[in-house]
């Protein structure tokens, strides 16, 4: 069944049946998880302040934070147990779209759309790959090579192809693709399966090497950005369909529970391309922006912002936890320095909304 074909409403009945037993069980693992918690609590008093701080520390690693009750995060904070659970990035992110729902208020959405990012990052006196087209309709674009085609709005390197002499390179699974009217018909199926939901396209310069006589595109640098501090950087090799390093600002590995299949060895980054990442991210009154740049052996220059990462929920518990401290330290971070006055110059002159 392709994506365009609509579900029969019996078979949508079905699903919310599903739903809904799904649903029914959850609340009566929440009941039985309820009735544990009150057996902890009612056992506290005869624990010294480390055990009662080891139990507590414990509940909190297991039990989902919407679970644990006023009485639990009162006794835990008179100890000074840490309350892991209420730590989530997953979390952050969909509490984050709620936010934006609710209020309208669109700080890191509003980078999202490259023309704004561009602005944004010019102003702050980094180099992006120059526009070689202004937007259109595909049907309209002149192909002309070498150059990266790109949609204006994509998401997971959806779309975007390398021209170079010959070669049309698909990004996001390294295929070679035998003529311009190929590439087309692959663009047409984007357009009609939603995948790409806007048709409007650029070209762009090309970032990347030359080895051999074929491109080899610029690997992407993804930094994890919790305004002003780094959680973890994402490397990609896009040279054969999309293989994944992971690294913690240290350099160390990281482990995230995430690509176990497709990872690589890859090269890292500097403190120097660290820092120019963090740097943007102090600008952002936002408390998390993922920063993508394109490494090639000259080149380091922006490529986009990413407020809303794909896949945000597939990190382990561990990891999703780590991001997510990072993040609600970063909101008390930005909190505190618009209570101070901090302006955002940069971004309000060439990004908010007027």
């Amino acid at each position: 069944m392709s994506n365009t074909e609509q579900l029969s409403d019996s078979v949508v009945t079905e699903l919310m049946q599903k739903i809904a037993e799904a649903y029914e069980q959850r609340c009566e693992q929440q009941k039985q998880r309820s009735q544990l918690l009150s057996l902890v609590l009612s056992q506290l008093n005869k624990l010294n302040k480390q055990q009662r701080i080891d139990i507590l520390e414990y509940v909190s690693e297991h039990f989902p934070a919407n679970e644990l009750s006023e009485a639990y995060v009162r006794q835990a904070a008179t100890v000074g147990a840490a309350l892991h659970a209420a730590a989530s990035f997953s979390e952050c992110l969909t509490r984050a779209t709620r936010r934006r729902q609710l209020s309208g208020f669109r700080n890191e959405l509003e980078l999202n759309g490259k023309a704004r990012g561009y602005r944004f990052v010019n102003a702050l006196g980094m180099k992006h790959p120059k526009p070689l087209t202004k937007p259109k309709p595909i049907e309209r674009l002149e192909l002309n090579q070498p150059a990266v085609l790109k949609p204006t709005n994509g998401s997971s390197s959806n779309g975007i192809y390398i021209l170079s002499g010959d070669r049309i390179t698909e990004v996001k699974t390294g295929e070679n693709l035998p003529s311009e009217q190929a590439l087309r018909e692959r663009i047409d199926e984007l357009l009609d399966t939603n995948v790409i939901r806007n048709n409007r396209w650029v070209l762009e310069e090309y970032i990347g090497d030359d080895v051999d006589g074929r491109p080899v595109p610029a690997r992407d640098l993804k930094f994890y950005c919790f305004y002003g501090e780094l959680g973890f950087v994402l490397e990609v090799d896009r040279e054969h369909g999309g293989h994944y390093c992971e690294w913690m600002p240290d350099m160390t590995l990281a482990k995230t529970g995430r690509y176990q299949n497709k990872t690589f060895e890859g090269k890292g980054f500097t403190q120097q391309q660290a820092q120019q990442a963090l740097a943007v991210s102090s600008a952002i009154p936002a408390p998390f922006m993922r920063i993508d740049f394109l490494r090639s052996e000259n080149q380091f220059v922006f490529g986009e912002f990413t407020p809303r990462p794909g896949q945000y929920n597939a990190f382990n518990a561990q990891f999703d936890r780590y991001l997510g401290e990072h993040y609600l330290r970063a909101e008390a971070r930005l909190q505190q320095d618009l209570i101070a006055g901090k302006s955002f110059d940069v971004f309000n002159k060439t990004v908010a909304k007027k």
